[in-house]
């Protein structure tokens, strides 16, 4: 599995930080080689991996916690009328319950990065999540992923990244196609 620390910028600390929400927006960038249009496979079902801090006790927990874009569900908030596409409270200090949300949930399309983005080494913005009460501190790129051939046409589908690169050929082509130096940098603020 690879995986990747996510940048922070840092800010001065609030006073209640499990109230206050933080976003974190998660880009994604890679080298395409004759490849276009990398994107997950079923984006309202797509689960992306996260490790947690409680903002509270700052614990980071061990196991990775998942969400994913909502078809219409999310979950209730204990002592509250809200509801998240992630709910969880923390073990160690038991303070208060945290909350995660997709901002961007209800385009229901995952955006696709091309081979002109990975050309010009730009980052695509894949999701924006506001956090409450907690803070995701590692992101694990899983799941299946699509692509084309940039050229051809051929569609490449069941990509996984678990050696952090993906290579294949593309007989309509005849070239080797390949996904390499896979990042995902996610950032707090607006």
């Amino acid at each position: 599995l690879i995986v990747y620390t996510l940048l922070f910028s840092q800010s001065t600390p609030k006073k209640n930080p499990e109230i206050l929400p933080k976003k974190l927006k998660v880009n994604l960038k890679a080298d395409l080689d004759n490849l276009t249009d990398l994107r997950v496979k079923d984006a309202m079902h797509h689960r992306f991996f996260f490790k947690v801090k409680c903002s509270n006790c700052h614990e980071i927990h061990h196991n990775w916690v998942n969400m994913h874009l909502p078809s219409g569900e999310e979950l209730p908030m204990s002592g509250s009328k809200g509801s998240a596409n992630f709910v969880w409270k923390c073990q160690l200090c038991q303070v208060e319950e945290a909350s995660a949300s997709f901002t961007d949930a209800k385009s229901k399309v995952f955006p696709v990065y091309t081979q002109a983005q990975s050309q010009e080494h730009k980052s695509l913005a894949i999701c924006t999540v506001e956090c409450r009460g907690c803070e995701f501190v590692e992101y694990d790129i899983r799941g299946e992923w699509h692509c084309n051939g940039a050229g051809s046409g051929t569609k490449f589908k069941g990509i996984e990244f678990d050696d952090g690169e993906w290579h294949d050929y593309d007989e309509k082509s005849g070239l080797p196609v390949s996904i390499t130096n896979v990042q995902v940098e996610c950032y707090a603020g607006d």
